[in-house]
């Protein structure tokens, strides 16, 4: 079944990875690639540079700033593959031992998550 992980830092990033920690995380991302685990990833905006939200109350819709929406910060997103949730919870704890403190919200997509 397939997730999607959204990463929040427990701080704002000071600037970018050095190049010791960009090798780390390549190493990550490749091993999760190979054996099936890692689908997809990338970065997600900080939420200073705005976002788009799109709202639709009755027969109004709106579209406005997505910069109140707090995970909008610097962080990230993977699509991940799992069949059970001791392996998805083993997937958020290597990328965190890497990425290091924050949160990793995971949420089923297309179904419900394993028990």
């Amino acid at each position: 079944m397939r997730y999607l992980s959204i990463y929040m830092p427990a701080r704002p990033m000071s600037g970018p990875p050095s190049p010791a920690e960009i090798a780390k995380m390549g190493a990550l991302v490749e091993e999760m690639t190979r054996t099936g685990e890692l689908v997809m990833t990338g970065p997600l905006a900080k939420r200073e540079t705005g976002g788009l939200t799109v709202t639709r109350s009755g027969d109004k819709l709106e579209t406005g700033s997505a910069n109140h929406v707090a995970w909008m910060r610097a962080g990230g997103f993977a699509i991940l593959e799992a069949a059970t949730r001791e392996e998805l919870i083993d997937q958020a704890k290597r990328f965190l031992s890497v990425a290091g403190e924050g949160t990793c919200e995971i949420l089923a997509m297309g179904g419900m998550p394993p028990k």
